[in-house]
């Protein structure tokens, strides 16, 4: 079998995402994905429930099983990428993973926003996480406030590809800077989004990515 379809959901729909772009491993002749297998991991609960599904289900005590790669590169980026963390938010927070390595490495001003994962967030974190999805930011939701860096941690691949320009350039005018930390090449941000790249790593099979929007000289971050 060539071509390995799993389906996620953000809302409703259901988009695919095609084998060559996830982790694979030979067996044989045949490519299979090792974390599917698992029905307990959380890929293999994507397949089963869909993202909507499986974050509606298990949001409340969902941890990402990937933090400590997260907290490598962090740790290896904040100084010398020249993070702006005067006033962050955790986009697709999770239970808080990026907002507590940042902390860690004393950071104040985090707030958390994440559609089905204020619970956990909060419980974790003491921080406050505000109900807001993707969509809801396209729509402008976040179109009045103002922050220095904006922080998506293993989420933003999972955007529908055809919100993805509209998501990114409503989040290039309320951040000097965007970082994306994900298991895969995508998301890929066009300049014309309203974000220019600065600079990659990848870290123990995560990549990390910043962006400074376009907009970054108009924008002032009280």
């Amino acid at each position: 079998m060539n071509e390995l379809i799993l389906f996620y959901s953000q809302t409703d729909k259901v988009y695919n995402f095609f084998e060559k772009n996830l982790p694979m491993k030979k067996k044989g002749n045949q490519k299979y994905h090792e974390e599917e297998k698992n029905p307990n991991s959380v890929r293999g609960f994507y397949v089963d429930l869909g993202v909507k599904g499986y974050y509606e289900s298990h949001g409340a005590e969902y941890q990402n099983p990937h933090e400590d790669r997260v907290r490598k590169v962090i740790k290896n980026i904040i100084k010398a990428w020249d993070l702006k963390t005067s006033k962050v938010l955790d986009l697709a927070c999770g239970s808080g993973e990026v907002t507590l390595i940042l902390k860690d490495l004393g950071v104040k001003d985090i707030t958390g926003a994440d559609p089905y994962t204020v619970a956990a967030y909060e419980r974790r974190t003491g921080n406050t996480c505000r109900e807001i999805s993707f969509e809801d930011i396209t729509n402008g939701k976040l179109s009045e406030e103002k922050f220095s860096l904006i922080v998506c941690s293993y989420a933003l691949h999972l955007a529908k590809e055809e919100l993805l320009p509209v998501l990114a350039m409503q989040l290039s005018m309320i951040s000097e800077q965007l970082l994306i930390i994900t298991p895969h090449k995508r998301p890929d941000i066009e300049e014309k989004w309203g974000w220019t790249f600065v600079n990659e790593t990848v870290l123990d099979r995560t990549r990390a990515r910043l962006y400074k929007s376009i907009y970054s000289d108009e924008q002032e971050v009280e």
